[in-house]
């Protein structure tokens, strides 16, 4: 059972904390102190934090919503002073198809939320060419192989995909139509890397209509709430619910979650100035700054960027899940900036020193990853979070050109990569990570 401390005891600690946090921070973004220990002391004084935020807040039903893990305190506030929270205590939970209508009207959806993991962020394929906004499909009617041969089309600016947390497997996806509303609906999580990210959506719109089979198309009101992801091991798997990976038997989208996973990445590859410089998108597309792809709404934290790819092999997956019979994965191409930081302090800096120079520890850092990921993976140590979605492929139609039908293949993407581990590991990481990158 995790700890639960009384409220004003872990509020004062964490408003503590997050000052010190703060003027830490803020001293290395403008000295970068480069001595042994220091982004050690400061990674796991955030994670203790972050810890102590968690505990603040006595644990809710699974169908309520959870302050614990709100990241913004104006969040929190805004949630609190809620009719339905100040009558009740709570919020309640829905899912993405209770948003359907009928029951779903507008007294319905007031102070309600849906939990969910954003999996995906693009750019509309059109925006970027002159003034012209991509096309999504609205509507409920479909023709063969699941397309939407009769909706009607509409422009919009972003798209983006999430996961149900209350409704595995199933995915949703909601369209921003300009950008104003972009900016509105993602202002505040411009500054961090959203992709793989938890969040609350305050009071969400009915839905409109669904594209690609079982996808929803959920339209947002409000901004987006966004939920700590360094809390402690021990609810982390209660806050992100386990849902295995399996192989699609049809166009429908599927997310899963695996805790504890054992992984193995290799091919190990640093690209410098070959993603994005913002950090909404994890830095998970290929191209520049001004890729269409790219659903970052500010892309000037940085003049140059740096993410690490790599091939992930997913072992462990019972072979009655892949239609293959094995019992792990391969995903080749895998880029994400927050999966990047586990390894690398100040990454960016890596994107001003010269390709040679890169080239030539290239061998030296395969290595250290590799020690540092065969740690976590012991036992002991936790091993790995993992938040992906997959689909069936689509191939054209050799019988009619310019058509596209579904695939044999399925094909998986990961979202979210990151350690599952509880305090003292991350101690010891933290500080194994500094000496095998700086000696």
């Amino acid at each position: 059972m995790p700890l639960y401390l009384p409220n004003f005891a872990c509020r004062f600690t964490y408003r503590t904390l997050h000052a010190v946090s703060r003027t830490l921070h803020l001293l290395d973004s403008h000295i970068h102190f480069t001595f042994f220990g220091f982004n050690s002391f400061v990674s796991v004084f955030d994670q203790l934090r972050q810890c102590i935020f968690a505990m603040s807040f006595v644990p809710v039903l699974p169908d309520q919503l959870d302050l614990r893990y709100v990241m913004n305190a104006r969040d929190v506030t805004m949630l609190q002073n809620s009719r339905s929270y100040k009558e009740n205590g709570h919020l309640q939970l829905i899912k993405a198809t209770d948003c359907v209508e009928p029951p779903a009207t507008s007294a319905f959806l007031q102070d309600k939320v849906i939990k969910a993991v954003l999996l995906t962020l693009k750019h509309s394929s059109a925006s970027q060419r002159g003034n012209q906004q991509g096309t999504s499909i609205a509507g409920l009617q479909y023709g063969a192989n699941k397309k939407s041969r009769y909706a009607a089309p509409a422009s919009y600016d972003r798209m983006a995909t999430f996961a149900d947390l209350l409704d595995p497997p199933n995915v949703f996806a909601t369209f921003t139509h300009s950008r104003d509303e972009t900016m509105r609906i993602f202002g505040r999580t411009r500054s961090m890397c959203a992709v793989g990210t938890p969040f609350y959506i305050y009071e969400p719109g009915k839905m409109t209509g669904q594209i690609h089979g079982n996808v929803s198309i959920i339209p947002l009101t409000r901004p987006l709430i966004p939920l700590h992801l360094g809390i402690p091991e021990q609810t982390i798997a209660d806050f992100l619910p386990s849902h295995p990976l399996s192989t699609p038997t049809d166009s429908n989208t599927h997310f899963f979650i695996m805790h504890t996973a054992h992984v193995d990445l290799s091919v190990f590859r640093l690209l410098l100035n070959e993603s994005c410089t913002g950090l909404l998108c994890d830095r998970a597309f290929p191209g520049q700054s001004r890729t269409i792809q790219c659903g970052c709404v500010d892309t000037a934290t940085t003049t140059k960027s740096a993410v690490a790819q790599f091939s992930v092999m997913i072992h462990d997956i019972p072979p009655s899940a892949l239609t293959s019979g094995e019992d792990r994965i391969e995903i080749d191409g895998f880029r994400s900036f927050r999966t990047t930081q586990l390894f690398f302090e100040h990454i960016d800096d890596y994107a001003r020193q010269r390709e040679e120079a890169i080239e030539e520890r290239a061998g030296e850092c395969r290595i250290s990853i590799e020690d540092l990921v065969r740690y976590v993976n012991e036992p002991a140590h936790g091993g790995w979070t993992i938040v992906g979605w997959s689909k069936i492929g689509v191939v054209e139609d050799a019988s009619n050109p310019g058509e596209k039908v579904d695939s044999a293949q399925a094909v998986y993407h990961i979202s979210l990569l990151v350690q599952h581990w509880p305090l003292f590991v991350i101690i010891k990481m933290t500080i194994l990570r500094n000496f095998v990158f700086r000696r």
